[in-house]
């Protein structure tokens, strides 16, 4: 057994007893967890598992997300790096955290309970999302990202500027029941001018939606961002994915090449101003994408004004109340080049 492992295995959703160690909750008993008891199982991946729990006092919901029993010693310095970035992030786009703490030596992050979907549960639904709703999203999105990308935090004792996400994708966004849109999983974040629990040759976050600088091992910073932005963008006004292929070996040469099928390519009335926002958010070249959140924003909130006179959480809430809204499946024609 490598050195860098804890000696813990573990099955969900039944509630396993662990030789030797502890019994994890399979959401169905009210297990004390946090500041409450446990009422659900969220998720469960393949670092932390995410309760729902309530607590009776303030007699509100919230989720714990706890690192799973069966992780490396990076896999928990990761988390405690979470930890510590995610108590300094304090924005209306950004889900809140509360507390931390151990259970039964576990650590976890008690947080806000969202109640609403994730942008991926949104797309799976509807497919290629209206216009506006992409620009409300995307002007959401830019908010939070602006404001980690430019904040001063003092992380294990040294003072940095500015964090990056680094793992963007409709996952990651949850949309609350009133249009708000929350940016969650700061799991594998690093502040923009350091390298945290990097080893060399690993890719870490899911490959679709990384940058290529995050493939091919070269400096990474607040533009990577953009980028996994731009293939959020492009996933929302589409309902496809920009890079849709699952086998690594033929995804990488896709990323590194760029190979995507153009916006203007599809069936859609996409405005040729987004369509050419989320392009340059995409380009391959660092120094030819859009240069910061602030450049972004500024032309993400321009394109949403020409297209909506609502505020962004109130043209998502209403698109929200469209319950029979049917599934938009975008296709790809060929122009005359």
């Amino acid at each position: 057994m490598p050195p860098d492992k804890i000696i813990i295995k573990s099955r969900l959703p039944s509630q396993t007893k662990l030789p030797g160690t502890i019994s994890l909750p399979d959401g169905t008993q009210p297990v004390q967890l946090g500041s409450g008891t446990i009422t659900s199982l969220i998720s469960s991946g393949g670092m932390a598992l995410v309760y729902e729990i309530w607590n009776s006092e303030l007699e509100v919901k919230r989720a714990v997300k706890l690192l799973h029993p069966d992780h490396s010693r990076e896999s928990e310095e990761r988390f405690y790096t979470e930890m510590k970035i995610s108590a300094k992030l304090h924005h209306p786009n950004i889900v809140d955290i509360y507390g931390v703490g151990r259970w039964n030596g576990l650590p976890f992050i008690e947080m806000e309970r969202i109640d609403g979907v994730t942008l991926e549960e949104l797309i799976s639904r509807f497919g290629s999302l209206p216009p506006e709703v992409c620009t409300a999203l995307g002007v959401m999105v830019g908010r939070a990202l602006n404001y980690a990308h430019n904040q001063s935090y003092v992380i294990y004792g040294k003072k940095y500027k500015g964090i990056s996400h680094r793992d963007l994708k409709p996952g990651n966004i949850m949309i609350t029941r009133e249009g708000v849109v929350k940016l969650m999983d700061f799991g594998i974040a690093r502040p923009i001018t350091a390298s945290i629990h990097t080893c060399e040759g690993t890719v870490v976050g899911t490959m679709q939606y990384l940058a290529p600088e995050q493939l091919d091992g070269s400096p990474t910073d607040a533009r990577s961002d953009i980028y996994s932005l731009g293939t959020v963008l492009y996933e929302a006004v589409t309902g496809i994915r920009a890079f849709p292929e699952v086998n690594i070996t033929k995804l990488v040469p896709d990323k590194l090449a760029n190979n995507f099928v153009p916006l203007e390519d599809f069936n859609l009335k996409t405005p040729q101003a987004l369509c050419n926002l989320v392009h340059r958010c995409m380009r391959y070249e660092q120094d030819k994408r859009v240069q910061s959140m602030l450049e972004y924003l500024r032309a993400m909130g321009h394109l949403h004004k020409n297209l909506s006179p609502q505020l962004p959480e109130v043209a998502i809430g209403e698109f929200l109340k469209q319950v029979h809204r049917e599934k938009k499946i975008a296709s790809i024609y060929r122009r005359p080049r």
